[in-house]
């Protein structure tokens, strides 16, 4: 009789123990464990090189020194393959591309990365939208990149991610001065 109070007791005592455990392991995975999204700035560095031509033909040449820096706000590591981003004119037509090397954010931490951004000027001065967005003194552009990479957590846990950045930039023609604003999110 005695041992089989015991087993009753050890068998209490272990029930307790799991429900505190999965407790604890839930509430970690909402908070501390939960995947943030990467914060990415794209940031302009001095003034862009803008030739704006109207004769003896139609023609702009343009080049963009754009610091970018990511910004890990999880508690693991996000480490990123080689991708490339994408600058698009209103939308639909690619007027530039730069690489984006594989890189290793650290937990809580940052990294930066420059880059030169050459815009494709025979695209740019064909489409209908040019001279009225130079009229009109500024040339609006939007940069796509996806980072495909894994965030480690605890140097154990180790989830794929994606994360999605989309930056609107503005090109100032008569100060020959840049914008940008970033938006991030990943997907797990």
């Amino acid at each position: 009789m005695e041992r089989r109070g015991g087993v009753k007791t050890c068998g209490i005592l272990t029930l307790i123990l799991v429900l505190i455990i999965v407790v604890v392991v839930v509430a970690l995975a909402f908070t501390l464990f939960k995947v943030k999204d990467p914060e990415v700035f794209a940031r302009p560095l001095g003034k862009p090189d803008i030739q704006l031509s109207f004769f003896p033909k139609l023609g702009l040449n343009a080049t963009l020194d754009l610091e970018i820096t990511i910004r890990n706000r999880n508690h693991g590591s996000f480490k990123y393959e080689d991708s490339t981003a994408y600058v698009f004119y209103h939308g639909d037509i690619m007027v530039a591309q730069f690489p984006m090397l594989s890189r290793n954010v650290p937990s809580r931490g940052e990294i930066s990365t420059r880059a030169s951004v050459s815009i494709i000027g025979d695209k740019l001065v064909s489409n209908f939208f040019f001279l009225k967005d130079v009229a009109l003194g500024s040339l609006n552009f939007t940069s796509d990149a996806a980072l495909h990479g894994k965030v480690r957590l605890l140097k154990v846990f180790k989830f794929k991610a994606v994360a999605y950045s989309t930056c609107d930039i503005s090109m100032f023609v008569a100060t020959e001065s840049v914008v940008s604003t970033c938006k991030v999110h990943m997907k797990v």
